[in-house]
């Protein structure tokens, strides 16, 4: 999240000093930041599902 905060501050700077090559520098942190927020997001999805899994073999175990 913060690395794509990093890329929209960049890319604001880059519209309001009329820099347009600084815009195409945020663009690269904004896709880096999704990227680890969506791989974030599929890794604790992945423990949860684990957990529920585990907490149903105990509750089926009593």
């Amino acid at each position: 999240m913060a690395l794509t905060t990093i890329g929209i501050i960049i890319i604001v700077v880059g519209a309001v000093t009329s820099t347009p090559q600084l815009t195409f520098v945020g663009l690269p942190f904004i896709g880096v930041g999704l990227l680890a927020h969506m791989t974030s997001l599929g890794i604790r999805g992945r423990s949860v599902r684990k957990a529920l899994k585990e907490a149903e073999k105990r509750s089926n175990g009593r």
